[in-house]
């Protein structure tokens, strides 16, 4: 995966890592995005190829567990 680091000074300038794409059967990427931001959790992604990608890079060990409970919580995301 690559991010990039935004406008400003380096618009186009590519931050190389890892993403993991979360998908749901029957929800669009952007509706799971749009739930992840809402939620208690407030869990933000970017969208690519319709798919919705949370960077590695910034997720920490401790977040994990929030981050499967939040998608849980999101109808037909399983069980959290």
């Amino acid at each position: 995966s690559a991010a990039y680091l935004g406008s400003g000074s380096l618009p186009m300038e590519k931050l190389p890592g890892y993403g993991v794409a979360l998908g749901i059967d029957g929800r669009e990427a952007g509706d799971i995005a749009r739930r992840l931001r809402l939620d208690d959790a407030q869990i933000f992604g970017r969208i690519e190829d319709a798919a919705l990608i949370l960077d590695c890079r910034t997720i920490t060990d401790g977040q994990v567990d929030a981050i499967a409970a939040a998608v849980g919580r999101i109808p037909g995301g399983g069980a959290a």
